[in-house]
């Protein structure tokens, strides 16, 4: 008995089984990236396999440039050339260029829309946002530069077999409650960390109602609580969706097996949902929108891969239609498709755009990630100040969307319109003069199950003889990539070599004031050896950036209490710095600046004050890897890569 997500590894694995825990190298059918990861991808495939080398697959590479396309950032535009001298000299057919008619918008979005998602494919994106393929029945994950380079080359990788959550949701979502409260909802309960590298697999009768654009959301906000990925079972909606956007009518379907053991199940009655928002600064901190009136709001923005789709500007449409917005609101589209839809789709006889001007937004934007994630300071509404921000968008980390000042606020596009007319923080019931009775917050019902029993990937045995005596930086839980390495600077390139220096003297420059300066040396070296965390370390983007930023400022190891799942591929995968666990949290016992022995042969760290020494573990499955050096090092040693 396997679920869908263990069904299609097998699958790709060549194998009859798999299960949980097990390590497995899985065929890809698609790696997705775009302008800010794929000239670092490039530059690690060139790098690994020579500058001659061809790709795994024309066909199997999609590049969709999409995060800093409206900008007169030098170094945005050379990434996207870089993607262009790519495509040119490997010959790739799915180059969606920002210079020309081919230019599709948000990848997230623009991948099922331009057909390349069907159910049981395994897709690699260099996006931790790539999970909202899974609504279409596929296993989909964020990978970071190096994985993605060796999938570009060997057309594999390596992946340990995620458990599976299940969330069953039952019954029928009020009005004007949607996906996006949903997802909200469940992060909430569970945590960003409550589903650290599981599948998280959502079905029931309310998914069953829900449009294919609206279960996007849902596996959009899947790495939001941790997840490998997200999945939703395709059904007959999804045959009909791919088989509108591919033009195949021959659809593949896998479904997994209903008794398959599964780590947690957890039910919930949608009937009892309300408009929500998530507070700053993490998407799990949930809140009732009505809850939140007293927050008075500068800015709205509805737009992204999780809230710039084409149902997600109808929910902000109906709400708006005929009233006036008293705040300033942006409209950024996901694709041109998504903006063309706008002129086109009508409400009582009046197209979706003039419901938006005549409710006084602001003119619609050209469709990108725009504001999203911040970037370079002429982004679309990007935050510059203390602005208070509802967003539809995925994050609402420190920064995300420019300003280490500005709270964000994450919303439906349903709720980001009715504080657009309230001013404050609103429900789309008050607006609307919806009356109902908001149910006391309920937790799921959960089972927890009885999955099978983890294979071991390798022998366990020392890690290596690395040794470490310095200084230590004390942080606590959910340190987020934003802080790690802040957005406008991802337009850097890892694989450039004074690009790489650059990113080390930027590490942790996302952190608030009140913290001491990471890279404080002249030359933007760090005089830190060791990063002492709690909980859920490294959480959000897949961008490889972060432990690279980490290791090029001279820092030799992390020692958290645990990993958000795709910080910790990227350290091991990268060999840049040591990713180690502690029992028990530490950010008490030390305080940065104190002087700390790191041994990773007898998996110890010394305080040097007073010789105290506590106990520290790697996980058993990416040892051997860590020991190797990277995975490039370990698929040499295993005969598993061809690369240089």
């Amino acid at each position: 008995m396997m679920t869908i997500t263990e069904k299609i590894l097998a699958r790709a694995a060549g194998k009859e089984r798999v299960v949980p825990g097990e390590s497995v190298w899985v065929k890809a059918d698609i790696l997705l990236t775009h302008d800010v990861c794929g000239p670092g991808t490039i530059g690690v495939f060139h790098r690994e396999f020579g500058e001659e080398a061809k790709v795994f697959s024309k066909e199997g590479i999609v590049i969709m440039p999409d995060h800093y396309i409206h900008t007169k950032d030098e170094k945005a535009h050379r990434n996207i050339d870089i993607d262009r001298q790519f495509v040119k000299a490997q010959g790739l057919p799915y180059f969606y260029d920002p210079g020309t008619p081919s230019y599709v918008g948000v990848c997230h979005v623009g991948l099922p829309e331009k057909g390349h998602v069907k159910p049981g494919q395994v897709i690699f994106g260099t996006d931790s946002h790539t999970c909202t393929h899974g609504a279409l029945g596929a296993f989909a994950t964020g990978i970071g530069n190096t994985d993605a380079g060796f999938v570009m080359g060997t057309g594999k990788l390596l992946v340990k077999v995620p458990h599976t959550l299940r969330f069953i949701l039952n019954g029928k979502l009020p009005p004007f409650v949607t996906a996006k409260d949903v997802i909200l909802r469940i992060i909430g309960d569970i945590g960003v960390d409550g589903a650290t590298y599981c599948a998280m697999e959502f079905c029931g009768e309310a998914i069953a109602t829900m449009s294919v654009e609206e279960r996007m959301t849902i596996c959009n906000m899947a790495i939001e609580a941790g997840a490998k990925s997200g999945i939703v079972p395709p059904d007959e909606k999804t045959l009909a969706y791919v088989r509108e956007h591919s033009g195949e009518q021959d659809v593949e379907v896998i479904y997994g097996d209903e008794d398959a053991p599964v780590l947690a199940t957890y039910t919930y009655d949608v009937s009892t949902f309300v408009p929500c928002v998530a507070k700053p600064h993490l998407p799990g901190n949930y809140a009732p929108a009505s809850a939140c009136r007293e927050v008075k709001v500068d800015q709205v923005y509805i737009g992204s891969c999780t809230g710039g789709k084409i149902e997600d500007f109808l929910w902000a449409a109906k709400v708006l239609k005929g009233k006036k917005v008293s705040i300033r609101t942006c409209l950024v589209p996901a694709t041109c498709a998504v903006m063309q839809a706008l002129t086109t789709m009508t409400i009582e006889g009046e197209t979706l755009e003039q419901i938006f001007v005549n409710a006084g937004c602001e003119p619609i934007a050209r469709p990108s990630c725009g504001a999203c994630l911040g970037g370079p300071i002429d982004t679309y509404a990007r935050t510059t100040g203390k602005e208070v921000v509802v967003s539809t968008t995925n994050r609402n980390f420190i920064g995300r969307m420019g300003s280490k000042e500005s709270q964000i606020y994450l919303a439906s596009p349903a709720t980001a319109a009715a504080t657009a007319i309230a001013g404050h923080v609103e429900s789309p019931w008050a607006v609307l003069g919806i009356h109902l009775p908001e149910a006391p917050h309920a937790f799921p019902a959960k089972i927890d199950g009885t999955p099978d029993k983890e294979i071991p990937s390798h022998a366990e045995g020392p890690v290596s003889t690395f040794k470490i005596t310095g200084k230590v930086y004390v942080l606590g839980d959910n340190i987020d990539t934003d802080l790690i390495i802040p957005t406008m600077y991802l337009n850097l390139v890892p694989t450039i070599p004074e690009e790489y220096k650059k990113l080390g003297s930027h590490a942790l420059a996302g952190l608030p004031d009140s913290y001491p300066i990471f890279s404080s040396n002249p030359d933007g070296t760090t005089p830190y050896a060791i990063i002492i965390a709690g909980k859920n370390f490294g959480c959000g983007s897949s961008r490889e950036h972060a432990p690279i930023a980490i290791g090029a400022a001279g820092c030799k190891a992390v020692v958290a209490e645990s990993y958000a799942r795709i910080y910790f591929r990227n350290a091991v995968a990268t060999g840049e710095v040591f990713p180690l666990e502690t029992p028990v949290s530490l950010t008490e016992a030390f305080k940065t600046g104190d002087e700390a022995t790191l041994d990773l042969a007898t998996g110890t760290l010394t305080r040097m004050s007073d010789g105290m020494v506590y106990p520290l573990s790697a996980a058993d499955a990416v040892a051997p890897v860590i020991a190797a050096g990277g995975l490039f090092n370990f698929a040499r040693q295993n005969n598993m890569c061809s690369a240089k």
